[in-house]
């Protein structure tokens, strides 16, 4: 998902399945960002959870961690 180091992934509330119109191909994507976020690979990029990050159109980015798997 991620094609560079440093990239953020810009999110909207369509990622976010309980959204007023969730799409199918991102809420895919968001379940996925969500699970390397609980294990730190993943953070939300000033927002403090994931799912603020998607309804507010903010964005997520990799951590160092992440930058090295």
């Amino acid at each position: 998902m991620f094609a560079d180091k440093g990239q953020d992934i810009k999110l909207d509330p369509s990622f976010e399945p309980e959204s007023e119109k969730p799409k199918k191909e991102n809420v895919e994507k968001f379940k996925l960002l969500q699970k390397y976020n609980r294990i730190n690979l993943v953070i939300p990029v000033d927002a403090e959870h994931m799912y603020f990050a998607a309804m507010e159109n903010k964005s997520c980015k990799l951590t160092i961690l992440g930058e090295h798997y």
